[in-house]
């Protein structure tokens, strides 16, 4: 009352469904405020600015129906696809149906770890060390695709260097994840 609407402002969520965040800006609207925002503007920033660099755009570049009809192998990592994500989880589902394989990489057994043929649970911040042993160990044993490599990466000696020291015995001592 006494600053007025443009005084507050609602901050929602990408966990939230799309009719909760419209009950929610609506509540802000209806007292006068245009001040809402959502996290996924700040959170995904970042993910635009890196697919932009390497992809040329900013959004993602399959077909949802890839998920169901051309993939062999579906890995996920940090991610409740089933609940933050309802339609490419369908579609990934399909794909299992099918005979796609499902790896899950995740601190909280999500549906679709449930339903993964491997389901790694790490303890919560080592998503990024797992990472690093798993391309260690593709560098060690030579499992390079050499071609791809050559024609469209740039900066993978510094990559292999920078993973050098996360071996799959290391990251077994953090993680307990077996090597």
């Amino acid at each position: 009352e006494e600053f007025g609407p443009q005084s507050i402002m609602g901050f929602s969520s990408a966990r939230c469904n799309n009719e909760d965040n419209y009950a929610f800006q609506k509540l802000f609207r209806v007292q006068g405020s245009n001040n809402v925002d959502h996290c996924a503007r700040l959170w995904h920033g970042p993910t635009v600015v890196g697919l932009t660099k390497t992809l040329g755009n900013g959004t993602m570049t399959n077909d949802l129906s890839e998920f169901a009809t051309d993939t062999d192998v579906l890995f996920l990592i940090g991610t409740n696809t089933s609940e933050c994500h309802p339609i490419i989880a369908m579609q990934m589902l399909r794909g299992l149906e099918r005979g796609a394989k499902l790896i899950v990489i995740d601190p909280k057994k999500t549906d679709m770890a449930k339903k993964a043929d491997i389901y790694l649970q790490i303890p919560v911040g080592y998503n990024i060390p797992l990472l690093n042993a798993m391309i260690n160990h593709i560098v060690k044993e030579d499992l390079i695709d050499k071609e791809f490599v050559e024609n469209y990466a740039d900066g993978f000696e510094y990559v292999k260097h920078a993973v050098k020291d996360f071996t799959p015995q290391r990251v077994e001592e953090e993680t307990g994840i077996p090597a």
